[in-house]
């Protein structure tokens, strides 16, 4: 039952117009002035409003504005019942935010087609809303393991990064690589191997906090980002996790495995200079511990120390133009 709340301060107005919405089957809320509706409208959480707009305390078209402005509220359609209907007046309340007007004295029927062609136009901004949220979101995901995509991560790393000369924190980043991946899919099946990367996803969400960002970077690859962690902090999950993963104990057709990781450790601090607190420079330094740690035999956490050598940064800027 669709619930409709009405702010009109005429009593006979009121009840004409929920003798006409009841018998329909809607669900009428009454408010006698602005102030009465506004706290109705929170309260209440109608699917539609009907407005008048000379009412005592405060008129339809403040109300409306409000209304329309509010969090919990903008997405409520709003209807202006009243005997002003001059062009201009029209005009004053589709600027505040309401989606039609009905003059008085009101027709019937017109009511009623008004009123189901607004919660009509709620209905459709309501699912495609949901639509562009669901797309929005099939964009950002990894499809295999549901974790963010590579194209999420940089952009929430960009974003994190800017803000560490204001909010004078550490940020630290950790590059995760499936040690031999390749003898899983070699030995068993891509599909054994699409599991067990789904079976590592787990294991690393369940072991890192629910404000870090963990993402599927490609492949065998995740990367986390570690927000106010500095990198002794962010070596010792590097290594939990890595140690996680080495304790897991995977199955299939009876064959029980182990797997091993190794992990890239990188991170900036407001006071390094300023240019080396940039997205690329810190991918690069996890991606080279990472390369490091695979060289030295696998199954190993390696970081990437911070420099504070100002003319280094600068001269690698200068070498990558």
């Amino acid at each position: 039952m669709k619930k409709v709340l009405i702010v009109e301060d005429s009593e006979l107005t009121r009840e004409m117009v929920k003798d006409t919405l009841s018998t329909k089957g809607y669900e009428v809320v009454e408010a006698k002035d602005g102030l009465e509706g506004i706290r109705l409208a929170y309260e209440q959480n109608p699917d539609l409003i009907i407005l008048d707009v000379i009412m005592p305390r405060m008129d339809g078209i403040s109300l409306c504005k409000i209304l329309s402005q509010g969090s919990e509220t903008r997405d409520i359609p709003i209807i202006m019942l009243t005997s002003r209907t001059s062009s201009k007046d029209v005009k004053k309340g589709l600027d505040a935010g309401a989606v039609d007007y009905i003059k008085k004295p009101f027709d019937e029927i017109e009511l009623l087609a008004r009123v189901k062609s607004a919660l009509r136009v709620k209905s459709y901004k309501t699912q495609i809303d949901f639509l562009k949220a669901k797309l929005n979101e099939l964009s950002t995901t990894d499809e295999l393991t549901d974790l963010k995509n590579a194209g999420y991560f940089w952009d929430y790393l960009n974003r994190e990064i800017n803000k560490i000369p204001r909010l004078k924190k550490p940020l630290s980043l950790i590059i995760i690589d499936i040690d031999n991946f390749k003898r899983v899919n070699d030995n068993f099946g891509h599909l054994v191997g699409d599991r067990v990367l789904k079976e590592i996803a787990t294991i690393l969400t369940v072991n890192l906090r629910k404000y870090d960002l963990l993402a599927r970077y490609g492949g065998e690859e995740f990367v986390v980002v570690l927000i106010d962690t500095d990198e002794d902090g962010a070596f010792k999950v590097a290594e939990d996790l890595r140690r996680k993963i080495g304790e897991n104990v995977f199955k299939e057709n009876g064959k029980n495995f182990h797997l091993s990781a190794s992990a890239g450790v990188a991170s900036v601090v407001p006071d390094m200079p300023k240019n080396a607190i940039n997205t690329i420079s810190l991918f690069e330094r996890a991606d080279k511990a990472l390369n490091e740690a695979k060289t030295k035999g696998m199954g190993m956490s390696v970081i990437t120390p911070i420099s504070y050598d100002e003319d280094k940064f600068e001269n690698e800027a200068i070498n990558k133009v």
